[in-house]
């Protein structure tokens, strides 16, 4: 092997008797920390930067450190036989050193990026989209185990709504070899904010396979199943743009369904958002008032945003803002998917259609 440049998994080599759990627990705090690489492109030209991974047996290792006696009392051998390390390989790409990068168990499924963005371009193709005429972007953890993707879609598949900027439909991959598996999201972003949220919104649920790894022979029936649902959505969508929101129905929301979901930063955020138009942050950290009473100190105005959020749609716009910008790439994709069950708790609450 090459030089081990991770320190939390070079204990892997030079530790082997150490505890997994703590192993683990080093490897996950390093990548936590890991910077991304992000790349723009053709979706051919993206796989071709994505390195390639091997898995091996951990308990091969472990077979050097168990007991002479042959007996196993330690345990190192028999208690890993089910692991496996996850070892990029020399070559180009984010790196050219062979290294582990992660530890898995045997029933974790090792998908390299590559076939990922290959079966996305044949999705593609199915719904009748050339790849060359998409946006790509990719993002990479510096030795290539974590992968983001998002491609927009054509401008045709726009969703161009009265009085604000026009929704762009994104397909959004990620792919993680060393834990976590493929998620595949569909959703609408405002080219104005960036403001994102999940194509099926308007269907006011959060299905459980939104949260699940999914597989390789998902992402084609997913992208169709999502252009579907997108084509059937701008109707609502619409409706929603027309539907009034009151203050008092905005405070119960965000003191409410808001606060329990995401927590009272957040809710006072939307909340300044929809009654102002601008970001914001607490003033003070100690402050115990309901989110809609918190003191905020202004940031920046969100673009496309109104002075006063008066429809269902500002809500969601607002809801999107928020949800865009979590770093974590697992927890991004859950609350993209969230703002539909808080759109429900905010219709529920008796938002009524506009007479005009």
């Amino acid at each position: 092997m090459g030089e081990i440049i991770n320190p939390a998994l070079a204990g892997i080599q030079k530790q082997q008797g150490s505890k997994l759990p703590e192993l683990r627990a080093k490897a996950d705090a390093w990548s936590a920390r890991n910077d991304l690489r992000a790349y723009k492109g053709s979706l051919r030209d993206l796989a071709g930067l994505c390195p390639a991974f091997d898995r091996r047996s951990l308990a091969d290792g472990d077979r050097a450190v168990a007991r002479k006696d042959g007996t196993g009392k330690d345990g190192v051998g028999i208690a890993r036989s089910h692991l496996d390390v996850i070892v990029r390989r020399a070559g180009p790409g984010v790196g050219l050193l062979e290294m582990p990068v992660g530890v898995v168990t045997r029933r974790h499924q090792l998908l390299p990026h590559a076939r990922v963005i290959e079966s996305l371009e044949r999705a593609l193709g199915v719904i009748r989209v050339d790849p060359a005429q998409t946006k790509a972007e990719l993002d990479l953890t510096n030795f290539g185990a974590r992968m983001s993707l998002a491609v927009d879609l054509p401008t045709h598949l726009d969703f161009d709504p009265v009085g604000s900027a026009p929704l762009n439909l994104r397909i959004l991959l990620s792919n993680s070899v060393n834990g976590g598996g493929l998620r595949l999201l569909s959703v609408w972003q405002q080219q104005e904010s960036g403001s994102t949220f999940a194509v099926g919104v308007t269907r006011l649920e959060s299905r459980l396979a939104h949260r699940l790894p999914a597989r390789l022979a998902d992402i084609v029936p997913g992208v169709q199943r999502a252009l579907e649902i997108a084509q059937a959505e701008r109707a609502v969508l619409a409706q929603w743009n027309r539907q009034l929101v009151t203050r008092d129905q905005l405070v119960a929301w965000v003191d409410g369904s808001v606060r329990r979901m995401w927590g009272r930063t957040a809710a006072a955020r939307i909340f300044h958002i929809a009654m102002t138009g601008w970001d914001a942050e607490p003033a003070f950290s100690v402050e115990r008032e309901s989110p809609s009473r918190r003191t905020m100190q202004a940031t920046n105005p969100v673009p496309g945003a109104p002075a006063f959020v008066e429809t269902a749609y500002d809500a969601l716009l607002a809801l999107g803002w928020i949800a865009r910008e979590v770093r974590d790439t697992g927890e991004r994709f859950d609350r993209i998917v969230e703002t539909a069950l808080l759109m429900r708790a905010l219709l529920r609450s008796g938002a009524k259609p506009s007479s005009n």
